[in-house]
């Protein structure tokens, strides 16, 4: 339409440089048309307006759709679980205005746990925010229903929904193939090690650090080969971290070298009522050997001890004079260099931590805190156990503590725990801000809203700043609490 084609040069140009033309207008058109352009109350701009919007409705107007011969669309067919209740859905609405991925997976949570699916208004938002967030996929998959698969066959970007997504490891971005790894590894460490060796050779050394990182939060005795020949590698970043990998599994020769050492250095009554700890000749001939030097004064021989109990494994220890973990510690108390080495075993547990130890930790390291005691303890018990240092607010541990109960603790914080931990957080707001809390809302109680209104940081800045967090985490408690309402009626 010619009409239409001058209006935009006008658009591009401007009323001031191109007058609105009267010509090529439809018929239809042309008493509207004329009677803008005569009104001469309208300066140029409005007139301009005015004509386009009228071009506008008249081009769209009985627009038909393109005919296609021999498209056939399927009917959707009935769902086989029901629609969560109405409570529900309202608690989604808001859920999905706030854009919190935290809360919309504890939604779909609940939503899976019912037996229930989405309500089809919020169907095509859920399915958006799931091909944005692959951590939700699964669960969108589950709660998604029938209809949700209809769609999906006819817009790719909800494909998603059709069957379990599998990443090609030859195919797949660095990024997704160190995420890959990382998760295998945690449960299959023999066939994550099998995939990293199919295709290390061709990697670049920037690659290979990043692969081989992934592999730090699970290390496991297959590993040791693999990472031994990464020793060979070019890139010095690559060869140190797998030095430092072969220095905590217990299995690699490196470790075992050294617990064939410190066994030398214990000895045992014969009734079984006293320790000996001392450096052999033995073991200073292997030390010296090795590129060591080692003191000629026996009084500087319990330093070259503690270096090696910090790098053994308690259990191998207390497993070699044939001993219980609490009766060696008991021996070593009456050692004349028993805090020394103590603080050496203490330190040992927190790269080797053995699950036969842990009464033994809770007797002799009462202020040390042990995530491994996570997967020892029921939740009451683990609860009881992590409360007093949640309550300690030591500096140097709440960092590692909070990170540990809002990233790897399973459960809803209880309210205690929660009243804890939001007392420190509100204190440190530059690095526990409003995404912070948004990821753990998981974890925080509903309960606590009447608790963050009286938290009030004694600097001023840190005040105000709390003051705007907390308003966004009593609002996001607010969303839990009608999502927990909805679920249980």
């Amino acid at each position: 339409m010619q009409h239409w084609n001058n209006l935009v040069q006008t658009a591009m140009l401007g009323t001031g440089k191109k007058t609105i033309s009267d010509t090529d207008v439809p018929s239809a058109l042309q008493a509207a048309n004329t009677l803008v352009l005569q009104t001469s109350s309208l300066d140029k701009e409005e007139q301009f307006l005015q004509v386009s919007a009228l071009a506008l409705n008249y081009k769209q107007a009985g627009v038909q759709p393109l005919h296609k011969e021999n498209i056939l669309v399927t009917i959707a067919p009935s769902e086989t679980l029901p629609y969560s209740n109405a409570a529900s859905s309202t608690a989604l609405t808001y859920v999905l205005h706030d854009q919190t991925v935290a809360l919309l997976r504890y939604w779909l949570e609940k939503c899976k746990a019912a037996n229930a699916i989405i309500p089809l208004v919020h169907l095509a938002g859920v399915l958006e925010e799931g091909k944005q967030h692959k951590s939700i996929r699964s669960l969108v998959r589950a709660t998604a229903g029938n209809r949700a698969k209809w769609l999906a066959e006819m817009n790719t970007d909800w494909s998603y929904i059709l069957k379990e997504e599998t990443t090609s490891w030859d195919d797949a971005s660095l990024d997704d193939r160190v995420a890959l790894i990382a998760a295998l590894h945690k449960e299959k460490p023999e066939e994550a090690i099998l995939l990293l060796q199919s295709t290390w050779k061709g990697e670049d050394a920037n690659s290979k650090f990043n692969l081989l990182q992934a592999l730090d939060s699970s290390l496991h005795a297959c590993d040791v080969e693999f990472i031994t020949a990464a020793l060979q590698e070019k890139s010095k970043k690559v060869k140190e971290l797998a030095s430092e990998y072969l220095l905590r599994i217990p299995s690699s020769p490196n470790i075992q070298r050294i617990v064939s050492l410190i066994t030398k250095c214990f000895t045992l009554s014969s009734d079984g009522k006293k320790i000996n700890i001392a450096l052999t000749d033995e073991v200073i001939q292997a030390l010296v050997e090795t590129g060591q030097k080692v003191s000629t004064d026996p009084k500087d021989h319990f330093y070259m001890i503690e270096a090696l109990l910090r790098m053994t494994p308690p259990v191998e220890l207390s497993n070699y004079l044939q001993v219980t973990p609490t009766r060696l510690l008991e021996l070593i108390e009456k050692h004349a260099h028993s805090s020394t080495y103590k603080q050496a075993i203490q330190d040992a547990l927190d790269t080797f931590y053995d699950a036969t130890w842990f009464e033994a930790v809770a007797t002799f390291f009462p202020h040390k805190f042990y995530e491994e005691m996570l997967t020892i303890y029921d939740k009451p018990t683990f609860d009881a156990y992590v409360l007093p240092f949640l309550r300690k607010q030591l500096t140097n541990d709440m960092p590692r503590l909070v990170r540990f109960m809002s990233d790897v603790y399973p459960y809803e914080w209880s309210q205690a725990m929660g009243e804890e931990i939001l007392k420190y957080t509100s204190k440190n707001g530059y690095e526990y801000n409003t995404p912070y809390y948004a990821n753990a809302i998981d974890k925080i109680p509903a309960s606590l809203v009447p608790y963050i209104a009286q938290l009030e940081p004694t600097d001023n800045y840190g005040g105000y700043y709390w003051k705007n967090v907390a308003v966004k985490l009593q609002s996001l408690l607010s969303r839990k609490q009608k999502i927990n309402e909805a679920f249980h009626q």
